[in-house]
C-alpha cells in the first residue's frame, strides 16, 4: 500500500517549546468547597501543530512566528498573579487601581493591578489556562496558517516541569 494510493492516511506534528516559553506566576486555585492559598508556579508551555501535508517550504508551519507569539503572551504573564476574571468561586471586584479577591471562609485577598493578569476564564487551572493561551495564539496565527491543513492546534501547560500537565486541543475542520 502507498501513501499516493490513498490507502495510507499521514500527517505532521510540530511541538514548538523553549526556554523563552515560560514563566514565573502566581494564583489561587478553587473548588466548590476548598481553595488553595496563593501561590506560585514555574510555567512552561509548548504549542503543537498537527498538518496533512507540509508546505512548499518543507514546514508544517513557521515555528519562529509560533515562538515569538508564544514568548510575548508568557512576557505579559510573567511574575504576575493570574486572576480568573470569571470566576464564580472566587469573585473579583475591580476597585480602580487594585482588585479584591474574595476568598472562602470569609476571606480575600487585595491586589494592585499593576502585579495582576486579569484572565476571561473561570479558574487558573492548567487545563482552562492551556485553552486561553490556545485561542490566544490561534486567533493571531490562523489568518497566516489558515491553507496549511491544519488538523489540530493545542497547547501544554505544566506548573512543574514533570508534575502535571494541562492539555488542550482543538481539531480543525476542513
Amino acid at each position: 500500500m502507498s501513501i499516493e494510493e490513498g490507502k495510507i492516511s499521514q500527517s505532521y506534528e510540530l511541538k514548538v517549546y523553549h526556554k523563552t516559553c515560560s514563566f514565573d506566576a502566581a494564583h489561587i486555585l478553587a473548588g466548590q468547597n476548598w481553595q488553595e492559598e496563593l501561590h506560585g508556579h514555574g510555567y512552561t508551555i509548548a504549542v503543537t501543530i498537527k498538518s496533512k501535508r507540509l508546505g512548499a517550504d518543507g514546514f508544517v508551519v513557521d515555528f519562529s512566528v509560533v515562538k515569538r507569539e508564544l514568548k510575548n503572551l508568557c512576557q505579559n504573564f510573567h511574575n504576575k498573579v493570574l486572576v480568573a476574571s470569571k470566576s464564580t468561586i472566587l469573585p473579583v471586584i475591580d476597585l480602580e487601581d487594585h482588585i479584591r479577591i474574595n476568598a472562602l471562609h470569609n476571606t480575600f485577598y487585595e491586589l494592585p493591578k499593576r502585579v495582576c493578569t486579569l484572565l476571561p476564564i473561570y479558574n487558573t487551572s492548567t487545563e482552562e489556562l492551556a485553552k486561553y493561551i490556545a485561542d490566544t495564539i490561534w486567533e493571531v496565527l490562523e489568518p497566516s496558517i489558515k491553507e496549511k491543513g491544519i488538523l489540530e492546534f493545542g497547547t501544554v501547560v505544566s506548573e512543574v516541569y514533570c508534575q502535571q500537565d494541562g492539555n488542550y486541543t482543538m481539531k480543525i475542520q476542513d
